[in-house]
């Protein structure tokens, strides 16, 4: 099932651009571990912190048995830095290796599909769609973007960490001006 958030039809140059955000839900599965970034500021304060760097500083201090968890996963250097991370003016917030549910119901995908209106045109099709990682905070970021141009060949792009085509204003920059 797929619930609309937004989509916008708009000609640029010889190319009809489609470009749809929508939530789609469903069975999905997961790593177990992710890399998900606990910030250290409140940059929206209309909502709280999800993964909170101070919080995992705390628990860090507190707990052994939670050291010795966050070593195996993988967060040594976290976890020997935290305390230094803290006092400095600068500090953002960590990226940690979480665990996490297999399962998911719902993600969140953009998508974009620009098609050319003219036969003549070098590049007759670019479609590209990719979804935003199950915790993820920041605005741009993505689990996994595939990308397929059509022209005179076909070529298939794969991105990871950040959306690229599924921007209009990208597409139009690199590939259709």
């Amino acid at each position: 099932m797929k619930r609309q958030i937004e989509s916008k039809l708009e000609k640029v140059g010889n190319y009809m651009v489609l470009t749809e955000e929508y939530d789609k839900h469903g069975l999905f599965f997961q790593f177990p571990i992710k890399k998900v970034n606990h910030d250290a500021d409140n940059w929206d304060y209309d909502k709280p912190i999800t993964f909170s760097a101070y919080d995992f500083a705390k628990r860090c201090e507190k707990s052994k048995v939670y050291r010795f968890l966050q070593i195996i996963l993988g967060n040594k250097t976290q976890v020997e830095n935290i305390k230094s991370w803290l006092e400095e003016m600068d500090f953002g917030g960590c990226t940690l290796n979480t665990l996490v549910s297999p399962i998911i119901f719902k993600r969140r995908f953009r998508e974009l599909t620009a098609t050319a209106i003219e036969q003549n045109s070098p590049i007759k099709k670019i479609h590209s769609i990719g979804y935003e990682a199950q915790l993820n905070d920041c605005n741009g970021a993505c689990e996994k973007e595939i990308t397929t141009i059509t022209g005179l060949s076909t070529k298939r792009l794969t991105y990871k960490e950040r959306f690229h085509y599924t921007y209009k204003h990208i597409v139009e920059s690199e590939l259709l001006i």
